[in-house]
């Protein structure tokens, strides 16, 4: 399977620090045409996955999709909360993450996104979103159907015909072989860059995919003081450049955070919604984008009845004794379906 990954990042890290009352964004889609498609739910789509944090495991066999509006608006529901969030025992890898990750505080400076916080007696509610355009300088060159990704036929843009003014769109970072190489885009606003890196190793998070990726920089960086290796850097009359174009706009809950449950001081809150919604158009215009995502916590009665699932689907213990005695008469310790009855309906 031939796999790759996207990127959109700012040249130069910038502080995260940010107050609730930024003034609105621009229109991420006033720089393209067609603006984005229709809002579809992750629920329709098989193979595509929202991630909270960088740190969060992957499936091998998704897309995956990430962006830190998700954590921006947690940061500001903790900026609420001043006796610290503590987890509940049974808390989720995600909520643990959420709760810990650092890496969104570099992304994004605080003049680039906006977020709300509703406060009332029992409820937080925060929201968080940005965008950001990138139109090229000189629009890239369109096929329909030229690229298979996968052996299927997908509509792309680059360069196929060779055309030096498309080519100073295009920054070669590393080149080891047609299956291991990363390059730039380089849009009109100088102080972003677009990424893509072909060959990913097996890797459980996107932040091991992004630490591959920057020793692929490095050694580019090497490889540029040797005169004997400068092919590699520069795009030539005889090289080609295919990338499939993307178009989305899909709006998930995360259920691994919805439900998660931690005290604060002497108060016990629930997350109740954990939401977001992200678009991407990436074509041979560039690459416009906008993220949003909201997240409410409340607080409840830690004695108030909840819901119990009670399943015996994992192994267990059966004991019968009297009541009066001291030691049971039968004690058995179930691991496996062995002694089960099996259905007979599957």
């Amino acid at each position: 399977m031939k796999v790759y990954v996207v990127l959109i990042a700012l040249a130069a890290a910038m502080s995260s620090c940010h107050t609730n009352s930024n003034e609105p964004l621009t229109d991420a889609t006033d720089s393209l045409p067609g603006g984005f498609p229709p809002v579809i739910a992750i629920e329709k789509l098989k193979t595509t996955v929202f991630v909270p944090t960088l740190e969060s495991r992957i499936p091998h066999d998704k897309n995956v999709i990430y962006t830190p509006t998700l954590l921006f608006a947690w940061d500001e529901v903790k900026e609420h909360l001043p006796g610290g969030v503590l987890p509940s025992d049974g808390s989720s890898a995600d909520f643990l993450l959420l709760n810990k990750s650092a890496s969104h505080q570099a992304s994004l400076g605080k003049a680039e996104f906006k977020t709300t916080v509703y406060v009332s007696r029992d409820t937080i509610r925060a929201t968080a979103s940005f965008n950001k355009s990138l139109p090229f300088y000189t629009s890239m060159q369109r096929w329909d159907t030229l690229l298979r990704f996968n052996k299927q036929p997908v509509v792309s843009f680059g360069i196929y015909d060779y055309n030096y003014t498309l080519t100073q769109n295009v920054d070669i970072v590393y080149y080891k072989d047609d299956d291991h190489f990363c390059i730039k885009l380089i849009p009109a606003d100088s102080t972003q860059e677009i990424i893509l890196m072909k060959g990913i190793d097996t890797a459980t998070n996107l932040d091991d995919i992004i630490k591959q990726l920057k020793k692929q920089e490095r050694l580019g960086q090497e490889e540029a003081n040797n005169s004997d290796l400068y092919w590699k850097r520069f795009f030539t009359t005889e090289d080609k450049l295919l990338i499939p174009a993307l178009a989305f706009n899909i709006a998930a809950h995360y259920p691994q955070l919805e439900g998660q449950t931690f005290t604060t001081g002497l108060r016990f809150f629930e997350v109740i919604t954990a939401a977001q919604r992200t678009a991407l158009v990436f074509n041979e215009h560039g690459s416009m984008m906008e993220s949003e995502a909201e997240i409410a916590v409340s607080a409840v009665d830690s004695s108030r009845p909840r819901p119990k699932t009670m399943l015996f689907d994992k192994p267990f213990l059966l004991m019968m004794k009297k009541k009066t005695a001291a030691q049971a008469y039968f004690v058995m310790l179930v691991n496996n379906t062995e002694l089960m009855i099996p259905s007979k309906k599957e």
